[in-house]
């Protein structure tokens, strides 16, 4: 691309902000934990205060999706021919390493859920069999995990994910791509 240094830059940002979408899972919080414990997290800290628990998931969303459209987005014209510098192979990745990392209450479901609302389409496109034997281990093995470390009265995040697995898993040739990933050519925004 013309300015490499922007996508390190904004790479850079994404991860600062959202550090599971590295991804990385900072140690449970300690009992009283201060400023810096959250900070480290991605939490906002504001005049003494700790952002809420649903804003956070919420900004952690908004992120890991612009992350996730970003993958899927295709490169400007006459650079069609070049590797994508934040394409799916960054999804892979993370998705596949994430499943290797315990799972943290509301955010593991969340950020998966997001990511594969997106990219569910192009991964099975890309990937097909593959994709499919990492979402029955997702739905197997993982969604398991996750159910354990979910505060009792946090399953939301769960359904939802589940939800989308078992659509996935029961006809994932149904699975509709982004509509800027239809297009051939015109203006694309990277």
């Amino acid at each position: 691309m013309d300015y490499p240094e922007f996508g390190k830059l904004f790479l850079a940002e994404i991860y600062n902000t959202c550090r599971y979408l590295i991804p990385s899972i900072p140690a449970p919080l300690s009992e009283g934990a201060g400023r810096a414990e959250y900070e480290e997290r991605g939490y906002k800290y504001e005049d003494g205060t700790v952002e809420k628990q649903d804003l956070f998931v919420t900004r952690m969303s908004g992120v890991a999706r612009l992350f996730a459209c970003v993958s899927v987005s295709l490169l400007p014209i006459g650079q069609q021919n070049k590797d994508h510098p934040f394409g799916l192979g960054n999804i892979w990745r993370w998705l596949t390493s994430t499943m290797n990392l315990p799972p943290v209450n509301d955010i593991t479901a969340t950020l998966i859920y997001d990511v594969l609302e997106v990219t569910a389409a192009p991964l099975f496109e890309k990937y097909r069999k593959h994709f499919l034997e990492v979402i029955r281990l997702l739905n197997e093995e993982y969604i398991p995990k996750i159910r354990e470390a979910t505060v009792e009265g946090r399953g939301g995040p769960i359904d939802r994910l589940q939800a989308l697995i078992n659509k996935i898993l029961t006809n994932p040739s149904a699975l509709k791509l982004p509509p800027a990933a239809k297009l051939k050519s015109g203006m694309n925004f990277l």
